[in-house]
């Protein structure tokens, strides 16, 4: 009797609604688990899957995180056109490396694991910025706050190479070159774009 009383206050759709949303949190949490696992060095592209909502996640998360670092130090404008040529040539320069060594298919999990990592990666950057800011308002030392912010990008070369060696198929060493290249090429595309920006 009273499960027949609790199920007439569900409702077919309700309950569809409410399975639904069970879905997206549990997928929504083997996904998180398995960027943390990337960053670690102990899981692969290949253990992400090609869901279209997967992938639009992580870029959007990307695309957010970007942003709101790029906007310390520059009006939403300009954080708005140096976000976009970020993460243009994120996509373009994965693709195209995906399409020069023919495995193109790999390019929604590679790109799915590119911008999560980066996403998670950037936000440790956040209180450390925030710790940085603080010590140079008080003209203070700001050696540790800068050692770690350099320890968090070696980091983040780091897991970009471990994505590229799974997606690529090729040896650390090759890949910790286009990471190397990926990080160079953005910071220079950044550096151009800050005086027409400004």
């Amino acid at each position: 009797m009273r499960t027949a009383i609790l199920r007439g206050w569900v409702s077919d759709g309700d309950s569809g609604n409410a399975a639904e949303a069970a879905r997206n949190a549990v997928f929504g949490s083997v996904v998180l688990r398995t960027l943390v696992d990337i960053c670690r060095f102990r899981a692969g592209p290949q253990d992400l899957s090609v869901a279209a909502d997967q992938i639009t996640s992580c870029v959007a998360a990307y695309v957010t995180v970007d942003l709101l670092l790029l906007s310390r130090g520059a009006d939403i404008q300009s954080a708005l056109l140096l976000t976009a040529a970020d993460t243009g040539l994120l996509m373009a320069l994965c693709y195209g490396i995906l399409v020069w060594y023919r495995v193109a298919q790999r390019f929604p999990q590679t790109l799915t694991a590119l911008t999560g990592c980066s996403a998670l990666l950037s936000v440790l950057e956040v209180p450390v910025l925030w710790w940085l800011d603080r010590l140079q308002a008080m003209h203070a030392d700001a050696t540790l706050a800068l050692l770690a912010l350099l320890l968090i990008g070696g980091w983040s070369v780091a897991v970009v190479g471990h994505v590229l060696r799974h997606a690529l198929s090729v040896g650390l060493f090759r890949a910790m070159v286009y990471s190397v290249v990926y990080f160079y090429l953005a910071y220079w595309l950044a550096g151009w774009l800050a005086p027409v920006s400004g």
